[in-house]
């Protein structure tokens, strides 16, 4: 604006100089060529405005973009929203389902869910290790005894007979009481 306030003003000396001096036009070109050395600058100014306001325009169609995709996102956050709360309200009727079940029992949930774990480990533990057993004594009886005899003659009863003492702690531990007083 002050570019143009100044020019105007030029304009407005150059027009009084000029009735003033009506032989002499030097001052006039003179005032006349800084007068377009003025306008080239504004002209110069008003292309760096344009490229400005083209940037500031491209800047505000990308911003209406991303503001596109903003509500886009925040509307899928909202479904997200939505299904998240019927999951949890899911997973909550059914563990009120559940606890109800387990209103009787005394003990909290947590711990009877590792008292189950526990026990399930040591009976395969156990398991595991009474079929090892099961099988060394197995060995030693039918070894120790001649059971092999007994085995090739009636296999049944001698498979059955190993089966009564191995269930049968009393009777195993007799008969192996009588085994080894014979020794």
């Amino acid at each position: 604006m002050d570019s143009i306030d100044a020019t105007h003003g030029r304009l407005l000396r150059a027009s009084s100089h000029a009735q003033g001096c009506s032989f002499d036009s030097t001052p006039i070109v003179v005032e006349l060529r800084e007068i377009v050395t003025e306008l080239k600058a504004l002209r110069s100014d008003s292309a760096c405005y344009v490229t400005e306001i083209k940037a500031i325009r491209s800047a505000s169609v990308s911003c209406k973009a991303s503001m596109q995709e903003v509500r886009r996102s925040v509307a899928h956050l909202a479904t997200i929203k939505t299904c998240l709360e019927s999951i949890l309200l899911m997973v909550s009727t059914s563990t009120e389902k559940v606890l109800s079940h387990f209103k009787h029992v005394p003990l909290q949930m947590s711990s009877i869910w590792l008292r189950l774990a526990a026990a399930s480990t040591y009976c395969v533990k156990c398991r595991t290790r009474l079929d090892s057993l099961k099988d060394a004594f197995k060995a030693d009886y039918r070894y120790q005894t001649g059971i092999w005899e007994d085995l090739e003659a009636n296999p049944v009863t001698a498979e059955s007979s190993w089966e009564n003492c191995f269930y049968n702690p009393v009777r195993f531990t007799q008969e192996h009481a009588t085994y080894n007083s014979q020794l």
